[in-house]
């Protein structure tokens, strides 16, 4: 189970890279991510329903690159600027999400079940992913920016943080976001390792008990 949050998270957290530092974008990218894992997690259902697990892979291909192609039309009418400046970042939750659909919860077990496990570890990452788009921002631009028709609407924060500023810059740009998903795979690698010693000493303890007992 922590092998595969881990995956998850690595998954999810690459994200980060493709889209701009800005938390607008942030929004859009969770938005789109989690639309497409419910798509996904429901048609691998109606797929094995209808006995064609065969043909799992490339039909949930296809239809992850179709929503992605619709949502990129959807925000090119709301926001044709957000639509341009994202470009082909709009199809890097596709790849997440057909990675995430193979990876878990393949046990037979009711849909709802299904996406109520998977949700929950999504949830979880997207909060971890906006609040990265909002640091970045913040530290970048002073800003906190959401989509808009004209293109992001930006409410002022730290008035004296200036666009030219090179930490603001750097914290923004993709190399930034690297090293953050490097710290926070490595932090999360030591929480579970330090959960995995800890409970080691509790299931020696309940072995002795129950031989003990024996």
């Amino acid at each position: 189970m922590n092998k595969n949050i881990f995956m998850y998270l690595s998954v999810a957290l690459i994200l980060l890279i493709p889209f701009p530092g800005r938390f607008a974008y942030g929004l859009v990218a969770v938005i789109q991510l989690n639309i497409l894992l419910i798509s996904g997690l429901a048609f691998r259902e109606l797929l094995v329903r209808l006995k064609m697990e065969e043909l799992q892979s490339q039909l949930i291909c296809i239809l992850l690159i179709f929503l992605s192609i619709l949502f990129k039309l959807i925000l090119t009418a709301v926001s044709p600027v957000m639509a341009l400046t994202t470009g082909y970042a709009m199809y890097m939750p596709a790849v997440s999400v057909f990675v995430l659909t193979q990876l878990f919860d393949k046990q037979t077990v009711p849909l709802i079940v299904c996406i109520q496990r998977t949700m929950k570890k999504s949830l979880s990452v997207s909060l971890v992913m906006l609040a990265i788009f909002l640091v970045r921002d913040l530290i970048g631009y002073g800003t906190v920016t959401f989509p808009s028709s004209s293109g992001l609407a930006a409410v002022k924060i730290i008035p004296w943080a200036e666009e030219s500023s090179s930490v603001g810059v750097f914290v923004a740009s993709i190399p930034a976001a690297l090293i953050i998903i490097g710290l926070l795979l490595i932090l999360f690698s030591i929480v579970q390792t330090h959960r995995s010693l800890k409970n080691i000493p509790v299931q020696a303890s309940k072995e002795n008990t129950d031989a003990d007992v024996e």
